[in-house]
């Protein structure tokens, strides 16, 4: 989990890194086209002046601006040096652009260098008109900077032309003074779509690092649960999880594994109770079940002050061995001994053969004999131990019971209690509390609500941070539903 929360904190360092850059970036390459466009319009105004003033009407009207290209190809050939050279000056301002200098004075010094221009020769046309398009052409770049941006497109309607040059020439001067009346159409543009497009890279990130930081409680959860076994080679499915190597999951196993030894314990008093039942055989005063003292299993020593002597005279001895001759071994069939068969009318009148098994030991007479019939030594030999099969639950109903849905094949969020079923008794079932760390922390937050309905305390919880089941609780089914018959018995520490 260490790895993961650092690699997230990279990554959202790494984000932050990147929209630093970004961000002035795109807002540098915004501004950046804003004040190329402005100043092609600049130029593209500047030359349709200087065509009308020259008296070429027509070439003014038909100009496309759309680029500094398409400026260079209105003007003639003959006027590269004077015209083109103009055009040239005013879109090498283009190249003098800083991005953390101020747009509008930028702006100011290409419209100060174009009006010189203008007014370094005497002009027929409306030069107050001239500097007034100027003007607008840097407030809609600085409104284009602020979101609200518009572009303007001059449509002309040409002047009819004349029969001669003289003509001509009366006409285009009366069109730069009188006629020409451009229309304006506005359009929105989108020229600061790269702002919107850095405002949804920073959202997406943002939230992609939220998602990130509020998966760690998730995959810190994932992590902690257990592994399902996987299938044998015979395709069967696994009976219980694989376990984590934890020390909590440690404490898990010990405490299942001594649950596990009072059960076998149990079964064993039961199964030892049936046989003295069946036999008639009463256990001696110092034999207690599960709980006697290890001496009483022991044999006791003799006394060797009460052991007979045996001295060397007293010992034959052995006699020297005869050698014999090499003879060819004999073939010894096996003797087959029939037991003699009874009538079938006598044996089924005559009870069950008891078999006397006495433990040969040289305190013999302080163990007595125990007898027992084979029937049932066969019956036990046959047994299979059923393993259990594992669900899990949470808090119960408020009658005490659980329902079928409630159980599940793997821990859940809600899951509290690990229950033990096993199909040679369908309708009961053991019971104690899960331990897995998570669940640990909450049910000991408030053990009154998570523990109290199903476990009984042998002492109080204040301040402790495990669970010790001294007992596991039963279930009982009636119906569909199981019901807490007996509360499991727990012990804080």
């Amino acid at each position: 989990m260490k790895i993961l929360q650092k690699k997230l904190t990279i990554l959202i360092a790494f984000t932050a890194i990147f929209l630093g850059f970004l961000l002035p970036a795109f807002a540098q390459q915004n501004a950046q086209s804003v004040y190329n466009s402005t100043v092609d319009l600049i130029n593209c105004e500047t030359i349709r002046f200087i065509h009308r003033e020259a008296g070429r009407a027509e070439i003014a009207n038909n100009m496309m601006c759309t680029s500094f290209e398409s400026i260079l190809k209105s003007i003639p050939e003959d006027e590269g040096s004077t015209t083109a050279k103009v055009a040239k000056d005013i879109d090498a301002y283009k190249t003098k652009f800083k991005a953390d200098g101020d747009l509008a004075a930028q702006l100011d010094a290409i419209i100060a260098y174009v009006n010189k221009k203008i007014e370094a020769k005497p002009r027929k046309g409306n030069v107050a008109d001239f500097k007034q398009k100027l003007q607008d052409y840097k407030t809609d770049a600085l409104d284009n900077m602020s979101g609200a941006s518009t572009t303007t497109t001059n449509t002309v309607t040409p002047a009819p032309t004349g029969t001669n040059d003289a003509a001509i020439d009366e006409d285009t001067e009366t069109e730069d003074n009188v006629a020409m009346t451009p229309t304006e159409t506005t359009t929105k543009s989108g020229t600061d779509w790269l702002g919107w497009l850095s405002l949804i890279i920073s959202l997406l990130s943002l939230g992609l690092s939220a998602y990130l930081y509020s998966q760690l409680g998730k995959l810190r959860e994932m992590t902690s649960r257990p592994v399902l076994q996987p299938a044998d080679n015979d395709g069967n499915k696994p009976r219980g999880p694989l376990v984590n190597e934890s020390a909590a999951n440690y404490q898990l196993i010990e405490t299942k594994m001594y649950q596990e030894i009072a059960k076998l314990g149990r079964e064993f008093d039961e199964k030892l109770a049936a046989v003295t039942a069946s036999t008639g055989y009463t256990q001696p005063e110092n034999f207690s079940g599960r709980e006697e003292k290890k001496s009483d299993f022991l044999p006791t020593p003799v006394d060797q002050a009460d052991a007979p002597i045996v001295t060397t005279a007293q010992r034959q001895p052995e006699p020297e061995p005869v050698q014999e001759e090499e003879k060819p071994l004999p073939v010894v069939l096996e003797e087959v001994v029939e037991e003699p068969v009874e009538d079938e009318e006598e044996t089924e009148d005559e009870p069950e053969p008891v078999v006397q098994n006495t433990v040969r030991s040289d305190n013999a007479d302080v163990i007595a004999p125990l007898s027992y019939s084979t029937s049932n030594v066969e019956e036990e030999e046959d047994e299979t131990i059923a393993l259990p099969d594992y669900k899990y639950v949470g808090l119960p109903l408020a009658d005490g019971s659980f329902s079928p849905e409630s159980f599940t094949d793997m821990p859940q969020e809600e899951s509290l209690y690990e229950v033990e079923m096993y199909e040679d008794v369908p309708n009961k079932a053991f019971f104690s509390p899960l331990q897995y760390p998570e669940i640990l922390e909450k049910t000991l937050a408030d053990p009154e609500q998570y523990l109290a309905p199903c476990c009984m305390f042998l002492n109080e919880a204040d301040g402790k941070q495990n669970i010790t089941v001294i007992e596991e609780g039963r279930l009982r089914r009636q119906g569909e539903r199981w019901y807490i018959y007996e509360k499991a018995r727990i012990r804080f520490d």
